[in-house]
């Protein structure tokens, strides 16, 4: 068994025969506790091994799942910078409407301004006219000044 475990063949879960109560059985009895402290030693590394397996394989995941969720954080990013981009262009349209709108509302208020001179001279060239109508039909009265002769 000894020469099977020097070798890398042996099993380590038997133990040497100690029926000796001389220098040898003590060694055997020395072997028998080295061989089960071993055992003790090789079942804790393999079970670390095991849970170092475990979370490895979780962090792999885990990192599986960070960079799908930075790839739609990128994307969502993408997204509000084009909308962000739209948005301000679309600011920007209606900016240069609203100006030419309040232009052409300047344009029409003096047009309408000029409309009501020229439609208060035609009111006061009326009223004048209405004036010298009603004195050149009426005898008597100042159609002396005026003339009446059309």
């Amino acid at each position: 068994m000894i020469k099977d475990i020097s070798q890398g063949e042996g099993d380590l879960t038997q133990q040497l025969n100690i029926a000796r109560k001389d220098d040898i059985g003590e060694v055997a009895n020395f072997f028998n506790q080295f061989t089960r402290k071993l055992r003790f030693i090789i079942q804790n590394v393999s079970a670390n091994t095991q849970r170092v397996l475990s979370s490895s394989q979780q962090l792999s995941l885990a990192s599986g799942k960070i960079s799908l969720n930075s790839k739609d954080v990128a994307d969502q990013t993408k997204f509000i910078a084009e909308s962000s981009e739209a948005v301000s262009l679309n600011t920007n349209n209606v900016a240069a409407a609203s100006e030419e709108m309040s232009i052409s509302m300047q344009n029409v208020a003096g047009a309408i301004e000029q409309m009501t001179a020229s439609l208060n001279e035609v009111a006061k060239n009326c009223a004048q006219e209405s004036q010298n109508y009603i004195r050149c039909e009426s005898p008597g009265l100042l159609s002396t000044r005026i003339n009446c002769s059309a």
